[in-house]
C-alpha cells in the first residue's frame, strides 16, 4: 500500500512538532538553569534530547496503561 501525500504531511508535521518541542524544552532549561547546565557541545545536547524523549515515552506508556483499565461491574 503506497503512502499518500496527506500521510506524508502528517508524518512530517508530527516529526516537526516532536523535534521542535524538544528543542524548545532544551532552550528553556538552558535559560532557567544557565550557569548550572552546560550544553557546550553536540554530545551534551544529544544526551539531554534522548533523556527527554525516553522520559516522555515512559510517561505516555504509564498514562495509557492507567487509562486502559476496564471498569468494574459495580460501577454501572
Amino acid at each position: 500500500m503506497p503512502i499518500t501525500t496527506p500521510q506524508r504531511l502528517f508524518v512530517g508535521y508530527t516529526l516537526a512538532v516532536l523535534v521542535g518541542s524538544k528543542i524548545i524544552m532544551l532552550e528553556a532549561i538552558n535559560i532557567l538553569f544557565s550557569d548550572k547546565v552546560n550544553f557546550s557541545g553536540p554530545l551534551n545536547g544529544v544526551v539531554a534530547f534522548f533523556a527527554f524523549l525516553n522520559t516522555e515515552i515512559s510517561v505516555s506508556k504509564i498514562n495509557f496503561a492507567l487509562k486502559d483499565k476496564p471498569k468494574d461491574a459495580t460501577d454501572e
